[in-house]
């Protein structure tokens, strides 16, 4: 499903594209074919591959190619606005790299081993490495913000993820 809405001038389309890699790179291969983007956001949550981030805070990201400069420019202007409006709300944001894994990495002892084999990235979630090659792939900048649903040190609580889910279930859904 994709949702359109005009916010100060921009044009802006939202898309419901899921966790994973298959799901969420066809549905978005879709909206890039069928609607001229200037800028890709993809918004979602990681887990943190580094101590110091905490449950809550945000790492932003931003997917780098061969732009002209303008469209550069324009990534790098909407990154410090985001940075910005987190900032005065009073969220943490740190920027960083996000690496991708094909299994939901649940434990301690799971990210410790992937940050090893990805030491320069700070969070992971599912997706956004193969995101971030399609739009490199469609020449669209593009910026990822993730909030961290799990620290470094602490296992996933999928009691209460399901529990959530469930609650979801029953009640109807906006996207």
């Amino acid at each position: 499903l994709v949702l359109r809405g005009i916010h100060g001038g921009w044009v802006i389309h939202f898309i419901k594209v899921g966790p994973g890699v298959r799901t969420s790179s066809l549905r978005l291969e879709k909206m890039v074919l069928e609607f001229h983007l200037d800028l890709a956001l993809t918004v979602g949550f990681a887990g943190g591959l580094i101590p110091e981030l905490k449950v809550g805070d945000l790492v932003l990201s931003y997917f780098r190619g061969h732009f002209d400069s303008a469209a550069k420019e324009f990534q790098n202007q909407v990154g410090a606005h985001i940075f910005n409006l987190a900032q005065k709300s009073s969220l943490r944001c740190v920027v960083g790299k996000t690496a991708s894994s094909e299994a939901f990495l649940a434990t301690p002892a799971q990210k410790k081993d992937f940050r090893k084999l990805n030491p320069d990235s700070i969070a992971v979630d599912m997706e956004n490495e193969k995101l971030g090659k399609l739009f490199l792939k469609h020449q669209i900048p593009a910026l990822s913000l993730r909030a961290i649903s799990d620290s470094f040190k602490q296992n996933f609580d999928w009691k209460k993820f399901n529990e959530l889910n469930r609650l979801r279930l029953h009640k109807k859904r906006f996207f």
